[in-house]
């Protein structure tokens, strides 16, 4: 069983915006048995490997937690979780029964920002922190930034996992469809939250530049203004796929 810790990390001495406290307290409401645990400057070696070491000089808080994470989980077990997710419910018993678990961002993407739950050192959690220990920070991906999401959806696919968005084992970690702990679209940055859903993902993305968020921003309002499927057809027609009348 996976032990009854919540992880989650906060660096750079910056006071929590209004979001964050209120996902911190989602926690508290509907775990509240587990111990929830800060991980910081204070208490965690922010020069353990060249990677995590040049992502805190640089002040790149979300890439230090990205090996920091797997690090906790190796040595403690338990949930990690993004300081922007909010549960809505208890996460279900049967979910915490797996060796290991996390979730689908997108049919070919596993987000671990999302959730990362395990035991202590499960065999995946190995491979990702070699997987990072590996790397130079800064290494770039279709013209960005390499990120979480690409180190482990990799190192999943290596083991197996099939690119489908279905609930499936990868070795012993349970990977969930996306309406378990993300539910958000990306085409009109709004949540589509279903009976399975268990936690949001807001997004908050504290790496991302400010015309990035601007852009986000933008969407949703749109997107709300005009509804769903007006949006995602206008959308279409001015990519050219769409069919006009």
């Amino acid at each position: 069983m996976i032990p009854k810790i919540i992880h989650y990390c906060w660096f750079g001495y910056k006071k929590k915006p209004r979001l964050i406290q209120k996902c911190i307290a989602s926690w508290r409401t509907y775990m509240p048995d587990w111990e929830i645990r800060e991980w910081n400057e204070e208490n965690y070696d922010v020069n353990k490997n060249s990677y995590i070491q040049k992502a805190y000089e640089e002040k790149m808080w979300a890439f230090v937690v990205d090996y920091a994470r797997f690090d906790i989980l190796n040595q403690f077990g338990g949930v990690f979780l993004d300081t922007d997710v909010e549960l809505l419910r208890r996460i279900p018993e049967g979910i915490l029964s797996n060796e290991g678990f996390t979730g689908f961002e997108n049919p070919g993407r596993v987000n671990p920002g999302l959730v990362y739950g395990s035991i202590p050192g499960q065999k995946i959690l190995k491979e990702i922190m070699q997987a990072y220990e590996s790397k130079e920070f800064g290494g770039m991906v279709d013209g960005r930034r390499e990120n979480i999401v690409d180190v482990v959806s990799s190192v999943l696919a290596r083991g197996g996992m099939k690119v489908n968005g279905e609930f499936q084992m990868v070795g012993k970690v349970a990977v969930y469809p996306m309406d378990y702990f993300c539910c958000f679209n990306f085409e009109t940055q709004g949540f589509e939250i279903t009976d399975n859903t268990v936690s949001i993902h807001h997004y908050f993305a504290s790496w991302t530049s400010w015309h990035s968020k601007l852009h986000f921003k933008i969407i949703k309002v749109v997107a709300a203004v005009l509804g769903k499927e007006r949006y995602l057809s206008l959308k279409r027609r001015i990519k050219g796929t769409g069919t006009s009348k």
